[in-house]
């Protein structure tokens, strides 16, 4: 066994020691030989996505988007065939022997017309369509060929960032960190590699057992990708969110990411597209896509037929390419595809190269899967790609379905320790001389990592003061500590619209990282208003522990003006008739007590006065008009405690390194709260009970689209001493402006309240093209349907507003932002008026981390 290496970089003294380094790595890590070269056309432009195929060893890969590629070989003679849409394709026979390595330079000439490779068809569309039904036909027979199967899964993984321009690299690595500069982590600063135990189940259960994994990632990159939120969240949410927040871009890390089962009729990817993928094996997919023979081959002495596919429509997520079909068996052999850029989330392009194998009698499997993608930010263009590997398959071993269970990833106790050796010995393929450069640094600088003078850099870029701190904000972050406070610039402190006018605010906070990870932290602002000469405020101390449990304990006090409605709509929010004096302290406590039962509980003591006694500024009375009286009640003391729940059935999660991190559920989740006014404690003037239930969830219908529902119902069964400002209360509406129809109503007034019985239910379907991109020349305006419905009623009071919506939505991209316009119409009708249409605009912004949009 080679011995571990893993210099620091104070140790690295001389470039003749980082030579032996990198020549050790080397020499213990080859054991093929490497083609690399690029792909142009004739006129000397580099194409990107060029199928590279080693036709005898029925395997390939792409170009990247310099026309790049690299490959690995073993010794032999080998038919390397190169070829894009549009162009002929190149073939070239390769001698290569053990360890050797080749540069190619390959020119593809645009074809007219595309020839058969062993043989021309004058009717190459019909005997595709003919292969293609026989390929159909056999799906269901070759699904269920495969029971189960266990095998092992080696996943290589990589992002490549490349500035756009020289001066825009990022400040942290160009001038905090000179060691990184100099190694180039601008071009390759994402490497990792998994080696898993991997357990499947038909129709679709998945689980992995990580033998070894080496994560190789610029930590800053990760945790800063760019991502905006939507004026719209969730009213009931406080268990955290079902994912985790690591590097969008990096897409692949296990299995349920890589998985492109071609033998479905539709393919979920939602980090690729909101909407389905169309297999071009579907039963439907010759009304999607265009089919022509290209000729046949030779794969491991089996006849295979190369069918070209290509979508009739431009701007659907469907697959382009090469399919090969085994004759006879009619099995799927290979597929070299690309997807519409059009119809891909944030991506400008996307290639999958999947090579099958026949691992026992009619049992056909990947054994390699080539991913690559690219995605263009505001300074960066981002590479993406990732090489999977199935080895030593074990079909049918008759795996039991308790098996598998939520917990879909599991880790050995020493997976994160392995050495290099260990990784020397188990890659199914060598690394390419960037990559082991790359861990030959990485090895270099881990000791670097974990030193104050690596943590001084990346904390120096937050630390950082000049005239812009004053505006933006200053704080100050000190990792080695474990410390971080800051406090808001300009910008945040002047409230020009305060309660009776300027009011001057002081916002900021302060976190404390213990040894063992749990946080402290202190938040909390003081504001001072000028015509009423009063002083404001609120601290709040919270406790963050058990990172598998999601335990947090938060006390907090203050003396402030509070708003009576914290999801009013945008014209009453911030009217004066939304807001009341309220002096509190309060505590709460949140767990995961079970897998996906979320528990909190929150008790409130306040006391709680109106405002009507305060001078207001002119101006709200203009703006607001009669919404700005504010609310008139009697000073009241009141103690309220609280009691959530939130739960997600067979929520799918997995432990890594005693963090737990939620992966996600399919169903819908369900949520219930108790409030509780406890008269008599210590002084408390309410009594009352009230109960509420909700569920909701978002569901793909195959390639119709998105449907987002909600159902809310709730009850006040105790009504002794209620208060107006402890009534249910429900977002209005806007003059012009669509909101989130799950919440809220587009046509219910400004504001509504009750301490009755009330039943709420809302939905909106998003049909994501499946209407409109069917339409010729209609299509290029890229506009989609939207529609949906909503719901109240309080029948003790004899209300009920319904309304139904439709309209037509466009989604947009700035830099790295992509977002969805939305223009509707709305016709409602109710108790209290007669039916009218009104129409309304929205914006919804979309969620890297969440894959979706707002609403």
């Amino acid at each position: 066994m080679t011995k571990e290496i893993q210099p620091s970089l104070n140790n690295v003294k001389t470039p003749f020691f980082l030579a032996l380094v990198f020549f050790l790595l080397i020499s213990s890590s080859i054991k093929a030989a490497t083609i690399s070269g690029i792909v142009k056309d004739n006129n000397n432009e580099p194409i990107p996505s060029a199928n590279i195929f080693v036709a005898n060893l029925g395997y390939g890969t792409a170009t990247n988007l310099k026309g790049e590629f690299s490959l690995e070989l073993k010794e032999g003679s080998h038919q390397i065939v190169t070829s894009f849409l549009g162009f002929s394709s190149d073939t070239l026979l390769l001698h290569i022997s053990s360890n050797e390595k080749k540069y190619l330079q390959i020119v593809l000439f645009p074809s007219s017309k595309m020839l058969s490779e062993v043989q021309v068809i004058s009717d190459s569309r019909s005997k595709a369509k003919r292969i293609m039904k026989l390929a159909r036909d056999k799906r269901e027979y070759f699904e269920k060929q495969v029971q189960d199967y266990v095998c092992t899964t080696y996943i290589k993984s990589s992002l490549t960032y490349e500035a756009k321009k020289v001066e825009e690299i990022d400040t942290i690595i160009n001038d905090s960190i000179e060691a990184e500069s100099k190694l180039q982590f601008n071009r390759s600063d994402n490497l990792i590699e998994y080696l898993s135990l991997t357990y499947y189940k038909n129709p679709d259960k998945l689980k992995q057992h990580f033998l070894a994994v080496n994560e190789n990632e610029n930590k800053d990159r990760s945790q800063g990708a760019s991502v905006s939120f939507g004026f719209n969240e969730r009213p009931n949410d406080f268990a955290p969110p079902n994912y985790s927040r690591l590097n969008p871009y990096m897409m692949y890390r296990d299995m349920g990411s890589c998985v492109f089962d071609f033998y479905q009729n539709l393919i979920p990817y939602p980090t690729l597209s909101n909407k389905p993928f169309l297999s071009p094996l579907a039963s439907g997919a010759a009304f999607s896509y265009q089919y022509d023979f290209e000729g046949s081959t030779y794969i491991d002495s089996s006849l295979v037929f190369i069918i070209s596919v290509k979508p009739f429509s431009s701007t659907e997520p469907l697959f382009y390419g090469n399919i090969y079909i085994q004759d006879s068996t009619w099995a799927l052999i290979a597929v070299d595809l690309a997807i519409n850029p059009a119809g891909l989330n944030y991506c400008n392009r996307f290639h999958i190269k999947q090579d099958y194998s026949q691992v026992a009698e009619n049992v056909y499997l990947p054994v390699k899967r080539d991913l690559s993608y690219g995605i263009n930010l505001r300074k960066f263009t981002i590479s993406g790609s990732a090489k999977v590997i199935h080895m030593d398959y074990k079909p049918n071993q008759e795996l039991s379905s308790k098996e598998f269970g939520s917990e879909v990833i599991t880790f050995d106790k020493k997976a994160f320790d392995r050495d290099s050796s260990f990784w020397t010995e188990s890659r199914p393929i060598p690394l390419e001389v960037k990559e082991l450069q790359y861990l030959s640094e990485m090895d270099s600088l881990r000791n670097y990592y974990e030193s104050a003078e690596y943590l001084r850099g990346i904390d120096s870029s937050f630390n950082k003061v000049n005239l812009w701190s004053f505006i933006n904000g200053v704080g100050h972050r000190n990792r080695a500590r474990g410390n971080e406070w800051y406090i808001s610039g300009l910008m945040e402190q002047m409230v020009f619209f305060g309660i009776g006018g300027y009011r001057h605010r002081l916002p900021g906070y302060f976190i404390k990282t213990l040894k063992n990870q749990n946080k402290v932290e202190f938040r909390g602002h003081v504001d001072y208003g000028f015509v009423n000469e009063d002083v404001k405020g609120r601290i709040g101390v919270g406790y963050n522990y058990s990172r598998k449990r999601f335990m947090r304990t938060f006390v907090e006090i203050g003396d402030d003006y509070s708003m009576i409605n914290n999801f009013a709509s945008v014209q009453q929010i911030f009217s004066r008739s939304n807001f009341a004096r309220t002096i509190t302290f309060n505590v709460s406590q949140r767990l995961e007590v079970v897998n996906g039962l979320y528990a909190e509980f929150y008790y409130d003591f306040s006391d709680q006065s109106a405002i009507n006694n305060l001078q207001l500024e002119e101006w709200s009375g203009q703006v607001f008009g009669s919404l700005n009286t504010p609310v008139d009640f009697e000073r009241y003391i009141k103690s309220e405690m609280r009691l959530r729940f939130s739960y997600r059935h067979k929520q799918k999660y997995y432990y890594k390194k005693n963090r737990k991190i939620i992966v996600g559920s399919s169903y819908p989740t369900i949520y219930m709260n108790y409030r509780k006014g406890v008269p008599g404690l210590f002084g408390s003037e309410v009594n009352f009970d009230y109960i509420e239930l909700n569920a909701y969830d978002d569901k793909k219908i195959a390639r119709w689209g998105t449907l987002r529902w909600d159902v809310l119902v709730g009850s006040f069964f105790n009504t002794k001493s209620l208060r107006v400002l402890e009534h249910k209360y429900f977002r209005g509406s806007d003059p012009f402006f669509f909101s989130d129809p799950l919440y809220s109503f587009q046509l219910l007034g400004p504001t509504l309240s009750t301490d009755r019985d009330f039943y709420k239910l809302s939905g909106i379907h998003h049909f994501e093209g499946a209407i409109t991109d069917k339409i010729p020349y209609f299509n290029r305006l890229k506009l989609h349907l939207a529609g949906g419905a909503g719901f109240i009623s309080i029948p003790s009071a004899g209300f009920a507003h319904g309304e139904l919506f439709a309209g037509f939505e466009r989604r947009f991209r700035i830099r790295s932002q992509i977002f969805r316009i939305g223009a509707y119409a709305v016709s409602v009708a109710n108790t209290k008026q007669s039916a009218f249409v009104s129409y309304k605009f929205g914006i919804s912004f979309f969620n890297p981390f969440t894959n979706s949009f707002d609403y």
